[in-house]
C-alpha cells in the first residue's frame, strides 16, 4: 500500500509543477465545496498561469545570464544565485517533493482542530477568564484576514490593491458561518470589525497615502451592516487630515505601530545627540553612546531588520538610524541597549538639559518646557514625543467629542 502511494506521489511529482498544481489546486477546492468543473478549471487556470510564470522566468535567466556571467568574471565574484523575488519563487515550492506532505498534513491539521472543536477560541476564552474574572464584561472581536506582512511594504514598487467589496463580503459570510457552525451565534454578536485593506500601507520611506476616490465602493459597502466597522492595518504616518478621513469613510479601528515606536527612537535619538553636545570636552569618557550601542547590537543581531532594509551599505546604513520602518524597537529590550538608554538618562538628569540644545534637538518639546507645560526630564520628553503621534489619532477619532 505504502509503495502504490509512494509510486503515485511520484509519479505526479514528476509530471512537473505545472501539472501537479492544477491537479492539488482542483482537488483542494472541490473539498472546500467548490464545484467540480469550477475546481478543475480554476486548477486548470492556475496551471496556465504557471507556465507562463514559468518562461518568463526562463527568459529572464537566458538574457541576464551572460551579463551577470561576465560582471562576476570582470569584479572575481561567484554569482551562483538569481534572486527573482518572492512572488515568483514561491509557486515553484508546489514543484517540491514536500510539498505533497506538507499541503495535506496543514489541510489534516485543520479539518483534525475543526473536529475537536479546537477553533472556539473567541468563547473559550472568554469562559476562562470568567473563572477568575466573574466581573469580565464580553470581549469584542475582530476578524479578517487582509493583514499586511509584518514590517510594512518591503518593494517600494509594490502596488496597493484596495479590498473588493465582493471579498469583503464573502469574508464576513464565512466568519459567520464558521461562527453559527460552531454554536457561537452569541459570541458572533460580539464581532465589531473585519479587516480591510482601504489603500494604506507603512513603507520603508514613508506611507502608501490614503485616497478616498480608490475606496469609494469598498467604505459605502460598510453601510450595509450597521453593527461593524472596518479595521484599517498599517495607518502609521498617514496625517491627521488622512486619519480622519479613514474614520470618517467607516474605518472606525486605526492600527499604529511603528509610528509609536519611531517617535520614541526619534525622542531617544535627540536626546543623545543633546547628551553629545553637553558632555563635550571633560565629561567625554561619561558618555553613553547609545546610538553606537544600538548599531551593535543590530550588527550582531541583524535578524530582525535584514529581510526588511534593501540596498547598498550606506543605505541600509542609515536605514537602520532612520528607516519609517522602524525596526530599533526590537532591540531595546537588549540588557546593553537597555543600559546605554538609562545612562545616558542619568547622565542628563545629572547634568541638565540647556533649553538651547533642547530647542535645537526638540523645538516642539521646547516650547512647552517654556510654557511650563511639561517638565524638563529626559523621560518626560520622550513620552511627550509619543503623545505627539497619539495626538494625530485623538484628532482623527474626534475624541473631543466622545468626552465630552
Amino acid at each position: 500500500m505504502l509503495d502504490a502511494c509512494a509510486f503515485v506521489i511520484n509519479y505526479i511529482i514528476d509530471m512537473g509543477a505545472s501539472v501537479m498544481i492544477p491537479i492539488v489546486i482542483a482537488i483542494l477546492s472541490m473539498i472546500l465545496g467548490v464545484k467540480p468543473g469550477k475546481a478543475i478549471r480554476s486548477g486548470l487556470m492556475i496551471g496556465v498561469g504557471f507556465v507562463g510564470l514559468s518562461l518568463i522566468v526562463d527568459m529572464m535567466n537566458a538574457q541576464l545570464g551572460p551579463a551577470a556571467q561576465a560582471m562576476s568574471d570582470n569584479f572575481g565574484l561567484t554569482l551562483s544565485v538569481v534572486d527573482i523575488g518572492w512572488p515568483g519563487a514561491s509557486p515553484m515550492t508546489w514543484a517540491s517533493s514536500i510539498a505533497t506532505v506538507a499541503i495535506p498534513l496543514a489541510v489534516g491539521i485543520n479539518i483534525l482542530m475543526l473536529v475537536l472543536k479546537l477553533t472556539r477560541v473567541c468563547e473559550d476564552a472568554y469562559q476562562e477568564l470568567l473563572k477568575t474574572r466573574p466581573d469580565a464584561v464580553r470581549p469584542v472581536y475582530i476578524v479578517g484576514s487582509e493583514v499586511p506582512i509584518p514590517g510594512g511594504a518591503q518593494d517600494p514598487n509594490a502596488g496597493m490593491q484596495v479590498t473588493r467589496v465582493e471579498d469583503f463580503k464573502a469574508t464576513y459570510h464565512a466568519f459567520e458561518k464558521a461562527f453559527a457552525e460552531q454554536g457561537l451565534d452569541e459570541t458572533w454578536k460580539d464581532v465589531m470589525a473585519i479587516v480591510v485593506q482601504p489603500g494604506v500601507e507603512e513603507k520603508d520611506a514613508g506611507c502608501e497615502e490614503y485616497q478616498r476616490e480608490r475606496a469609494t465602493e469598498l467604505m459605502a459597502s460598510i453601510k450595509e451592516f450597521p453593527n461593524l466597522v472596518f479595521e484599517g492595518h498599517s495607518t502609521d504616518y498617514q496625517t491627521k487630515y488622512k486619519l480622519r478621513e479613514l474614520v470618517d469613510d467607516g474605518v472606525g479601528i486605526l492600527k499604529v505601530g511603528p509610528g509609536m515606536t519611531l517617535a520614541m527612537r526619534e525622542a531617544l535619538f535627540s536626546l543623545a545627540y543633546m547628551e553629545d553636545v553637553l558632555l563635550h570636552g571633560e565629561h567625554e569618557d561619561e558618555k553613553s553612546h547609545f546610538i553606537d550601542v544600538l548599531e551593535d547590537a543590530m550588527l550582531k543581531e541583524p535578524k530582525y531588520w535584514k529581510k526588511y532594509y534593501h540596498g547598498n551599505d550606506d543605505e541600509i546604513w542609515f536605514k537602520r538610524k532612520f528607516s519609517f520602518s522602524d525596526r530599533c524597537r526590537y532591540y531595546m529590550p537588549f540588557e546593553e541597549v537597555d543600559a546605554a538608554k538609562n545612562k545616558m538618562i542619568e547622565n542628563l538628569r545629572k547634568y541638565g538639559i540647556n533649553l538651547a540644545a533642547l530647542s535645537q534637538f526638540m523645538p516642539l518639546q521646547y516650547t512647552k518646557v517654556r510654557e511650563g507645560s511639561l517638565e524638563n526630564d529626559p523621560e518626560a520628553l520622550i513620552k511627550d514625543k509619543i503623545k505627539y503621534t497619539i495626538d494625530e489619532y485623538l484628532y482623527a477619532t474626534r475624541q473631543e467629542q466622545l468626552v465630552k
